[in-house]
C-alpha cells in the first residue's frame, strides 16, 4: 500500500506544480532546456522494457518472419508503389516545417524548441532564435534521433514515414488476424492501404500515421499487459501510453484508457504492480501541460481569426459537421476519402445492431483482451472526433485539416472487421471483402493519390516547393524575405518573414551593402488581377514592396485560380530619414569596432543581422 500512496503523492505535486505553481517563463525555460532528456529517458525506458519482454511478445523472430513473410513483402511493396506514384514533399504549410525546425534544433541543440532565425556566419549556420511551439515533440524526437546517426537533412523525415507507414501496414494486418484470422487481416490491410487519406500522409512530413501506429502499438502492448501481467509489461503498456500522449494535440486523451486498463489488470490479478518506472510517469506528463498552458496564453499560437473568441465552441458545430458529411458522403476524387470504408462500416452497424439484438450467440460478452482494449480506446476515439467537431478548425473537407480524422477511421476498420468477421458469414464476406478492396485500391485509390486533386488548392504548398526547387542550387550564402521563412530555414538557408525584413531595414541594408549575403531573394504571393477572391485583394502588391526595395523579377509561378507567386532579387533598399540615422548609428558603431580584434569586429557585425 505504501509504493501507492508514495505515488499519489508524486502525482499530485506534479499536478500542483504544472498547473498553478510553476510560472510560464520558468515552465517554457524547463521544456526547452529538459524537455530532451525527459524524453529520451522515457524512451529508453520504453525500449528497455520492449527488450525485457522480446520473448513474451515474440518467441522466435526468424521463424516469425518466415510464416508472415508475404505481409512484409506486401507492405514493402506498396509502401514503394505510394512513393512512385506521387511526389514527396512537406504538404500541411505550418505543422510539417514546425516540427521539422523543431527536430533540427533537437538535433543541434539537444533542445525543445523551434528555430525560427538562423543564419550561416563565416561558414557556420547558427541558430539565433525561436519559440517553444505548440505541437507535441515525440515525433521530432524520433527525427531527431534519425538526424544524429544519419547526419542531418530536412528530407529524412520522409525516411521515418516511409519506415512508420510499412510498420503501419503490417500492424494493421494483425489486429485484423487476431479478430478473423489471417483473411481477415489481409481486409484490415486492404482498407488501409486503399485509403487515399494515408496514401497522400505517407510522403509527407507530418506525425498523423506515426500517431496511429503508436496508437496500435499501444493497444498491443495493453493486450499483453491483460493477458500477461507483470511489472516489465506494466512498464512497456504505460510508457507506450506515455509516448502516445506526446504525439499529438488529442493523443493526450489515450492516457486515460491506458489508466483504465492499469487499474482493470491490478484488479483481474489481485495485486497492485508500481515498479519504479512508474514512479517518473507523472514527471513525463509535466511538459505536455507546461505546452498547453503556454498555448492557451498565446493567441498567436491558436491561430485564431479576428472574428473567433475561442478555438472551441458550440458556433463551428454547425459548419463542421456539414464539412464532415461533404468529405465522408464525396463519391468523387476531390476528397481524400473512401466511399467504400463508408458503405462497410454502414453495413457493420446495421449488422451488429440485428445481430445483436436477435442473434447475440455471434457476438458472446466475451472478456478478452481484444475486445476491452477495442471498446475503451474506441470509445475514446469517438469522442476525440466528436470535440473535433467543436473545434474552430475541425473542417474535415479541408485539405489542412482532414487528416485530424485518422484516428476514426483507423477505428473504423477494426469495428468493420470486427463484426464481418463472425460466423456464420466470415468466409464468404471475408472473400468478398478481399476481392472489392482490391479492385477499389487499384482502381479508385491508385489514380486518386496520384492524380491528388483534393490538395490542388493548398496553394501555400505549392508555392513553397517550387521556392525551394528555384532555390537550392543558388550559391549562398543566401538570405531570403518570405513569410514561410521556416520552408528555407529548416534547409540550412536563412530566412526572414517579409515583415520582419521592413521593420529592420538598417540591420538589412547593412548586410546588403557589405555583402554578408549573395544575394537577398524576396518571395510574395500576389493576388492575380480582376479576381474577386477577398484573400487576395488582401495581399501585399509589387507598388507596396517596392515602397522599401528595389526589385528585380526572377521567377513567375502560377498557383492557380487568383494566385501567383514571384521570386525577386532585391537589387537595392530603400530607407526614410528614421532608419538612415539608426543605419549611421551602426556604421560609426562599426567604425569604432573596426580599431579591435578581427573576433570582436565580426561579433559585433553579427549582432545586427536582421
Amino acid at each position: 500500500m505504501l509504493p501507492l500512496v508514495v505515488f499519489s503523492v508524486i502525482a499530485a505535486v506534479c499536478l500542483v506544480s504544472s498547473f498553478w505553481l510553476i510560472s510560464s517563463n520558468v515552465a517554457m525555460l524547463l521544456i526547452k532546456h529538459g524537455g530532451y532528456w525527459l524524453m529520451m529517458a522515457s524512451f529508453l525506458v520504453f525500449i528497455f522494457a520492449l527488450f525485457k519482454n522480446r520473448n513474451l511478445y515474440l518467441k522466435n523472430p526468424l521463424g516469425f518472419i518466415k510464416s508472415n513473410k508475404w505481409i512484409f513483402v506486401v507492405s514493402a511493396a506498396v509502401v514503394g508503389i505510394l512513393f512512385l506514384i506521387q511526389d514527396t514533399w512537406f504538404k500541411i504549410t505550418m505543422d510539417e516545417f514546425v516540427l521539422a525546425s523543431t527536430s533540427m534544433q533537437m538535433h543541434l541543440e539537444k533542445e525543445v524548441f523551434t528555430a525560427s532565425r538562423a543564419y550561416e556566419v563565416n561558414g557556420v549556420f547558427y541558430l539565433l532564435g525561436g519559440y517553444l511551439d505548440k505541437r507535441p515533440y515525440f515525433f521530432a524526437f524520433i527525427v531527431s534521433i534519425v538526424h544524429d546517426l544519419f547526419g542531418y537533412r530536412a528530407n529524412n523525415v520522409f525516411y521515418v514515414n516511409a519506415v512508420v507507414s510499412f510498420l503501419l501496414l503490417v500492424s494493421m494486418f494483425f489486429v485484423g488476424k487476431s479478430f478473423g484470422g489471417k483473411r481477415w487481416g489481409w481486409v484490415a490491410f486492404l482498407l488501409i492501404a486503399s485509403f487515399p487519406l494515408f496514401g497522400v500522409n505517407v510522403t509527407g512530413g507530418g506525425f498523423e500515421l506515426f500517431n496511429l501506429l503508436m496508437i496500435l502499438l499501444t493497444c498491443y502492448l495493453g493486450k499483453w499487459w491483460l493477458d500477461k501481467p507483470s511489472d516489465t509489461s506494466l512498464v512497456a503498456f504505460t510508457f507506450s501510453g506515455i509516448l502516445l500522449a506526446q504525439c499529438r494535440y488529442e493523443s493526450i486523451l489515450f492516457v486515460f484508457p491506458v489508466g483504465l486498463l492499469i487499474l482493470y489488470g491490478w484488479w483481474t490479478s489481485k495485486k497492485i504492480r508500481l515498479p519504479w518506472p512508474m514512479f517518473l510517469t507523472p514527471l513525463c506528463l509535466m511538459p505536455y501541460v507546461f505546452q498547453n498552458r503556454i498555448l492557451n496564453e498565446s493567441m498567436v499560437l491558436w491561430q485564431l481569426e479576428e472574428h473567433q473568441l475561442t478555438p472551441f465552441g458550440m458556433q463551428y458545430l454547425k459548419q463542421n459537421l456539414q464539412s464532415a458529411w461533404g468529405f465522408f458522403g464525396q463519391m468523387g476524387w476531390d476528397q481524400s476519402n473512401s466511399p467504400l470504408l463508408l458503405a462497410l462500416v454502414v453495413i457493420s452497424l446495421v449488422l451488429w445492431v440485428l445481430y445483436r439484438v436477435h442473434y447475440s450467440a455471434f457476438y458472446p460478452r466475451e472478456k478478452t483482451a481484444w475486445r476491452i482494449i477495442s471498446i475503451i480506446f474506441g470509445i475514446t476515439i469517438v469522442l476525440n472526433f466528436l470535440m473535433l467537431m467543436f473545434y474552430y478548425w475541425g473542417q474535415l473537407d479541408d485539405p489542412v485539416a482532414t487528416r485530424l480524422g485518422l484516428p476514426l477511421h483507423l477505428a473504423a476498420i477494426v469495428f468493420i472487421v470486427f463484426v464481418l468477421s463472425r460466423k456464420p458469414w466470415d468466409q464468404s464476406l471475408g472473400n468478398l471483402c478481399l476481392v472489392v478492396s482490391f479492385v477499389f485500391a487499384w482502381f479508385f485509390a491508385v489514380p486518386n493519390i496520384s492524380q491528388a486533386n483534393f490538395i490542388r488548392g493548398v496553394y501555400d504548398a505549392r508555392q513553397i516547393r517550387w521556392v525551394k526547387e528555384f532555390i537550392e542550387d543558388r550559391p549562398g550564402p543566401l538570405l531570403v524575405l518570405y513569410n514561410h521563412n521556416l520552408a528555407t530555414l529548416v534547409d540550412g538557408i536563412a530566412s526572414v518573414p517579409v515583415d520582419h525584413g521592413i521593420d529592420r531595414l538598417p540591420e538589412l541594408n547593412l548586410h546588403f551593402v557589405n555583402k554578408s549575403f549573395s544575394e537577398v531573394l524576396l518571395v510574395q504571393q500576389h493576388g492575380k488581377p480582376d479576381t474577386n477572391d477577398a484573400k487576395s485583394s488582401t495581399l501585399p502588391d509589387q507598388e507596396d514592396l517596392e515602397a522599401h526595395f528595389d526589385l528585380e523579377v526572377l521567377a513567375n509561378h502560377d498557383l492557380g485560380p487568383g494566385f501567383y507567386a514571384r521570386i525577386y532579387r532585391v537589387t537595392g533598399i530603400r530607407m526614410n530619414e528614421a532608419e538612415q540615422a539608426t543605419y549611421q548609428e551602426y556604421l560609426t558603431s562599426f567604425a569604432e569596432a573596426e580599431q579591435e580584434s578581427a573576433n570582436e569586429r565580426i561579433a559585433y557585425f553579427s549582432k545586427w543581422l536582421p
